[in-house]
């Protein structure tokens, strides 16, 4: 066999196989089209059936909804009331009339498909009669169960075709003391019954029937219908349900008779008849196209399956699988997402920023409110009646539309008075809109923590202004006590400086005393020792009248000669200091301070007291300082003192200007030196001292600024 024969076979081997495929696809075809057509006319019927209970629900409602009126109508307590007395006799028939009036013509206005309402007593009497229909004419003629409200009908008046609903007024001990008749317009059925016009063929007749009515009652299409035969008689024979009854009336083959009771309204029935044809096309002209149409693709499904359908659903089955299981991916990541928001100890919840209908909420919220998805979100959560005045839809958005962030705010629940600490964001949600989503985590423990700590705080503030105000005394008191302190050191400083003036004076006076016992006296050296010993009091006087001067305590700042006052404080520093010190002071004679004179000397007095103190301390045979004072821009002084007397313990550094920090003994007065040159400095002055160690010694800095004069410092 060559291979021209294998082509052919090949090929005839495909024709054999289209030729099988197409006769097996023209069977299965035939077989499915009129499998296809049964379940057609099936569906058509059980389509028309639904449609038809549809409607007829329809009906039955607004029937319903005309009970419903005169039910209301009927039962106003102050109308039983009324008929009552009228019935016991205690009311007129008029004063009834006039109470029901106002009331029945109020119905009548606010009802638009309302033609007429008859009001009864127990006996019959007409209460009030109104509307389009005269019922107080009509209504002896019909017969009506008055113990429970029923829709009867059809009842024509002129070209009015109206129903009727009967209403007995019940008391409170469920006696009818009388009744109301209200006439319905049937423009609400004729209405329903045309809306579904457009559903059924031309031929198709609708009729809504009563079974105790004298005749058919034809809406929609009355012009042109007719009962069909047989149909009251089926009317009568089926029973009352909501089941759709439909058969072939025997005298017209070709249509079909729907029957279907209205729910809950037994005694209306809605009938429809329709031709089969409407229901039941023929079959081959039905198939002949569907048919064309299998053959056709058969055909091209033979020849396009093995080239294009097989890569197609190996393409598409690799999507799906794909697509598969991305979608169970995106699941168990809005599983996981939605355990751990349903984890959280917070109220979490998803609202639309147009609506606020609330899109998700978590278990926090569900356990307190329960499931409120759907509901608005001020209502539910705030207890509002309308959106919350403080919503901050618009923070979360940018101008252009995009997220603004996460806004953090605090808030107390209008509703349950909780504190919340909110943070609030807008995110995109699945259909890509933006919606609000807040976390909010329950503060309100945190807050009454805050409010027991402020006022522990402000009891707090209370007790440190106080301890200030008595810091601010004792500051003054300790102020004082160093002013005397100052004038007792320098006292006792010049006292040394005044012992040999004064020795010199008594041995003068001795002398004086002994020359002129003896009777031997040199008028000439008496004089003189006198005018020497005068001259030495005088001295003293003047050093008296001075410290006078200068610890007064209303001593005011004058400029003065910086030099004067060091050469002042130096002779004031203790006479043993002094016979081992050798100071050297570099200040102008011409520079000048505007400051308190006693000041200035206490600041000179105490930077050579310390460094002398220091060096006596160490058993030093001469310690050495240096003064130095220049003018400070714009109206200041630096005073800078540099001694050799070995410096500050590196701890007392850091405290050396606190009160009470001193290396030696902490007795009375101890320590209190350099605290009080510093506040004077600061409060007196707005200056500052600074002290550092330096190779054998210390160098203390003064910087005075314009004196001014501190209230709570006072005077020195």
């Amino acid at each position: 066999m060559n291979l021209s024969h294998l082509y052919r076979l090949q090929r005839r081997i495909l024709l054999l196989a289209t030729i099988g495929v197409m006769i097996t696809g023209l069977v299965v075809g035939i077989v499915t089209l009129g499998h296809l057509h049964l379940q057609s006319r099936n569906y058509n019927e059980n389509a028309m059936a639904l449609q038809v209970h549809g409607q007829a629900q329809a009906m039955a409602q607004l029937l319903d909804r005309y009970c419903d009126v005169a039910r209301q109508i009927s039962s106003r307590s102050q109308i039983r009331d009324q008929l009552e007395r009228y019935n016991s006799g205690t009311a007129s028939l008029d004063s009834v009339r006039d109470f029901s009036v106002p009331r029945l013509v109020d119905a009548l206005a606010y009802t638009p498909d309302l033609a007429g309402m008859l009001r009864l007593s127990r006996g019959g009497a007409v209460v009030a009669s109104l509307g389009a229909v005269p019922l107080e004419e009509l209504w002896q003629s019909w017969h009506f169960d008055p113990s429970w409200v029923q829709i009867t009908g059809p009842y024509t008046w002129e070209d009015t075709l109206f129903v009727l609903a009967s209403s007995p007024i019940v008391n409170r001990a469920g006696d009818v003391v009388g009744m109301d008749l209200v006439a319905f317009d049937t423009s609400g059925l004729s209405e329903l019954m045309g809306a579904h016009e457009a559903f059924h063929d031309d031929d198709t007749f609708q009729y809504l029937l009563h079974r105790q009515g004298s005749l058919p009652m034809v809406l929609g299409q009355s012009s042109r219908l007719q009962v069909a035969a047989g149909v009251p008689a089926a009317v009568e024979s089926i029973s009352p349900s909501s089941t759709v009854q439909s058969f072939r009336l025997q005298e017209d083959a070709g249509r079909l008779v729907y029957i279907q009771p209205l729910p809950g309204q037994d005694q209306w029935v809605l009938v429809i008849s329709m031709p089969v044809r409407s229901i039941h096309p023929p079959l081959f002209p039905q198939l002949a196209t569907p048919l064309l149409a299998v053959l056709l693709m058969m055909s091209l499904g033979v020849l396009v399956t093995s080239s294009v359908m097989r890569p197609l659903f190996l393409r598409s089955s690799r999507w799906l699988q794909r697509f598969g299981r991305l979608n169970e991916e995106l699941d168990r990541s809005h599983r996981r997402f939605t355990a751990i928001l349903n984890s959280l100890d917070a109220a979490v919840y998803v609202a639309d920023m147009q609506t606020h209908e609330l899109l998700f909420v978590n278990e926090y919220i569900k356990r307190q409110l329960g499931d409120v998805t759907g509901q608005k979100c001020w209502q539910v959560l705030q207890g509002l009646q309308e959106p919350c005045a403080f919503c901050n839809n618009h923070r979360l958005l940018t101008e252009d539309g995009r997220s603004a962030g996460v806004v953090q705010w605090e808030f107390q629940n209008l509703w349950t008075q909780q504190w919340f600490d909110c943070r609030d964001n807008a995110i995109q949600w699945t259909d890509g809109r933006f919606v609000r989503m807040e976390v909010a985590t329950d503060i309100s423990e945190r807050k009454r923590i805050e409010l027991e700590l402020q006022q522990t705080l402000a009891g707090m503030r209370s007790e440190i202004e106080a301890g200030i105000a008595k810091a601010r005394e004792q500051d003054a008191i300790i102020a004082e006590q160093n002013r005397r302190e100052s004038v007792t050191r320098l006292l006792v400083n010049l006292a040394h400086q005044w012992r040999q003036p004064l020795n010199v004076v008594g041995i003068m006076v001795q002398n004086t005393e002994e020359h002129i016992e003896n009777g031997v006296i040199d008028k000439t050296q008496a004089l003189a020792d006198l005018r020497m010993a005068m001259d030495q009091l005088q001295e003293i006087s003047s050093v008296i009248t001075r410290l006078t001067r200068l610890y007064q305590s209303e001593a005011q700042a004058n400029p003065l000669r910086v030099l004067e006052a060091f050469h002042f404080a130096a002779h004031s520093v203790r006479f043993d200091y002094r016979k081992r010190a050798r100071i050297d002071a570099r200040i102008s004679e011409e520079l000048s301070f505007e400051a308190v004179e006693s000041d200035l000397i206490e600041i000179f007095h105490e930077l050579l007291s310390n460094a002398l103190a220091a060096g006596f301390a160490r058993d030093m045979s001469e310690v050495r300082i240096e003064v130095a004072a220049h003018p400070m821009s714009p109206d200041g002084l630096q005073i800078w003192c540099r001694d050799n007397a070995g410096g500050v313990d590196a701890q007392l550094l850091p405290v050396i200007f606190d009160p009470y920090t001193t290396s030696g003994f902490r007795g009375r007065g101890k320590g209190m030196g350099l605290y009080h040159i510093r506040r004077l400095v600061e409060e007196r002055y707005g200056g500052s001292v600074s002290l550092q160690n330096e190779e054998d010694g210390v160098l203390v800095i003064v910087c005075l600024a314009k004196y001014r004069a501190h209230p709570r410092y006072g005077s020195v």
